[in-house]
């Protein structure tokens, strides 16, 4: 993960790395970077979904 810290500080301020630039860094293809991209996504939203539905129980029951 420090090396990914890295190659966010060597970035100019508004710009995106690619996947394939992050691919090239990492050693890896463009494709298992977007699936990694993906799988953490996918967590994401499943821990809101999650979190929605816990606060709308708490509001529902006392």
């Amino acid at each position: 993960m420090l090396g990914l810290a890295i190659l966010e500080a060597t970035r100019p301020p508004g710009r995106r790395h690619t996947h394939a630039e992050i691919a090239a860094y990492c050693g890896c293809t463009r494709s298992t970077i977007s699936m990694i991209e993906w799988d953490a996504l996918k967590k994401l939203q499943r821990r809101a979904q999650s979190w929605k539905f816990k606060q709308l129980r708490e509001e529902m029951l006392p």
